[in-house]
């Protein structure tokens, strides 16, 4: 289908953008091949329960406060805490995964927290 003069642009960015789609699928079916036939193990279910410990670790490592990471998430200092005092037992899983996207914004190095 010819594109109207000038606008070639759009059909390179859209061509870019299914490369990048069918690359990432294929990394999901090789991934998953794998861990299919036991030649890559899934990661440590144990990670899982860790995750309250690590996310308060990884506040400290980052310098921040509670405060500093309340501002982040938009949040009361005091929810926070709440959440950390409890090992984030009443968190949604969407709030755990908001605060861990919140500690890793802003860092060149966020493939480390993954």
């Amino acid at each position: 289908m010819p594109l109207p003069d000038g606008k070639e642009w759009l059909r390179d960015a859209q061509l870019q953008a299914l490369q990048a789609q069918i690359a990432q699928l294929e990394e999901q079916v090789e991934s998953y091949l794998a861990i299919k036939t036991h030649k890559k193990k899934p990661a440590s279910l144990n990670m899982v329960q860790n995750l309250p410990t690590l996310l308060i670790q990884w506040r400290i490592y980052k310098g921040l406060t509670q405060q500093q990471l309340a501002d982040r998430l938009g949040w009361h200092y005091q929810q926070l805490q709440d959440y950390e005092k409890s090992d984030y037992a009443t968190a949604t899983w969407q709030t755990i995964t908001k605060v861990a996207e919140a500690l890793v914004s802003g860092d060149e190095k966020s493939s480390e927290v993954a």
